[in-house]
C-alpha cells in the first residue's frame, strides 16, 4: 500500500501500487499520492443531475467518463488527476486515452481550493480542451471557464446563481441553474475540522 508520506517518482509507479479498498479518491500531487474518501450526498447528487443532462448531449465520436484519470505528463509524470464527469474520445481500445473536451468538477469545501487552483490551471493545458464547468456543492453557484480557442489559449470564466444559465458550447446545451440545482439547492451538511 502506499503511504501518502512516500514521495514516488511516477504515474507508473502509483497505478502499480496497491490501493486501499473501498468508496476511495486516489490522486498523485507532484509526485506524492493522496487518498481521500468518497464523495458526500450533495457531491453525488449534483454528479448525477450533470449526468442526466449531459448524456443525450454528448455528440457522437464521445463519450461521458466518469472518475476520468488524466495524467497531464504521461506515465513517468508526477500528476494523475481524478475528473468527476469527462467528455472524451471515445478510442476503442485505448482506455488511457485522455483528451477531454469538456470536463465537469462538482466543488465542496475541501476540494474547491485544489479544484479552482492548480487542477484547473493544468486542465486548461490539455490538449483539445474547450470547457471546464465546476458546480458548488454548498452554494448556488456554477462556474464555466471556456477556451477563446486562439493561439494563444486565452480562457474566459462565466458565472451563474439562482435563477440564471450556462451555455455548454462544446455540446451544444444550455444549461439552468435552477434544473441543475433541483427544487432547492444541494448544499453539503458536513462539516470540516478546522
Amino acid at each position: 500500500m502506499v503511504d501518502r508520506r512516500t514521495r514516488v517518482t511516477s504515474v507508473q509507479q502509483f497505478r502499480a501500487a496497491e490501493m486501499p479498498p473501498g468508496d476511495w479518491r486516489h490522486q498523485l500531487i507532484d509526485g506524492i499520492p493522496l487518498t481521500a474518501s468518497g464523495p458526500y450526498q450533495a457531491h453525488m447528487d449534483l454528479e448525477a443531475r450533470l449526468r442526466d443532462f449531459l448524456t443525450p448531449a454528448v455528440p457522437s465520436g464521445f463519450r461521458l467518463e466518469e472518475r476520468q484519470e488524466i495524467a497531464p505528463g504521461g506515465p513517468v509524470g508526477y500528476d494523475l488527476f481524478e475528473l468527476d464527469l469527462a467528455v472524451v474520445p471515445d478510442v476503442p481500445g485505448k482506455p488511457d486515452f485522455c483528451r477531454p473536451i469538456l470536463i465537469m468538477e462538482v466543488l465542496s469545501s475541501h476540494t474547491e481550493s485544489f479544484d479552482t487552483g492548480r487542477k484547473l490551471d493544468v486542465c486548461r493545458g490539455l490538449p483539445g480542451m474547450i470547457e471546464i464547468l465546476h458546480v458548488s456543492s454548498e452554494r448556488v453557484d456554477v462556474a464555466l471557464h471556456r477556451c477563446g480557442g486562439n493561439q494563444d489559449r486565452s480562457w474566459t470564466t462565466d458565472r451563474a446563481g439562482q435563477g440564471g444559465t450556462i451555455t455548454l458550447a462544446s455540446l451544444g446545451l444550455l444549461l439552468a441553474v435552477e434544473d441543475l440545482y433541483g427544487s432547492r439547492p444541494a448544499v453539503s451538511t458536513v462539516r470540516h475540522a478546522p
